[in-house]
């Protein structure tokens, strides 16, 4: 907060009312070389102590979590057979139960990928690149890559609809979600 006086000496009460606390202020005018107050901050053991356990037990409860994720075994299916025009196959292919993994050469141009849905139509799926990795963000019984007119069918024999649990609700390793639920 900042304060501008509009008369000379404006010596007067200041009241700030937070959601906890209310604090009561005397502003006074200090003449030159007199201390002044620049910065005020307050500190409440109370409320260190409480943030300090409150941050403990999200932290056991992240370590928990995790070590349960990483009891399960990790998953990692490459059942894929390819058919079409190979200017297209990625050197890998791969995923985890939850995302999809394609490996090609660097220098290569990428393919728009397409999952085909139960009805046999397709769509557009979401990707995001993870050095020479195009990572696909799910998992499909089939995908069809287009770059142009070369079309490149690929069938995941491996495919579990259901997928693995996920226990740690994120695909990065070491790294475990909290909802608010849980860390009420």
């Amino acid at each position: 907060m900042q304060f501008k006086p509009k008369t000379i000496k404006p010596d007067t009460n200041f009241l700030v009312v937070t959601n906890k606390r209310t604090y009561v202020f005397s502003l006074e005018t200090a003449k030159r070389g007199e201390p002044q107050t620049w910065m005020l901050r307050f500190d409440y053991p109370d409320t260190r102590a409480k943030n300090a356990a409150e941050l403990a037990r999200k932290r056991e409860m992240a370590r928990g979590l995790a070590a349960s994720a990483s009891a399960q075994s990790v998953h990692r299916n490459d059942q894929y057979m390819k058919r079409g025009d190979d200017v297209l196959s990625p050197t890998a292919m791969w995923d985890d139960g939850t995302l999809t993994y394609l490996q090609y050469a660097t220098g290569r141009d990428l393919p728009r990928v397409f999952a085909i849905l139960p009805d046999g139509s397709e769509a557009l799926a979401n990707v995001h690149m993870d050095g020479d990795t195009l990572v696909v963000h799910s998992v499909a019984r089939e995908w069809v890559l287009r770059l142009g007119n070369a079309v490149m069918g690929i069938r995941n024999d491996g495919f579990a609809p259901d997928g693995n649990y996920n226990a740690s609700g994120t695909t990065l390793p070491g790294m475990v979600r909290i909802t608010k639920e849980q860390s009420k």
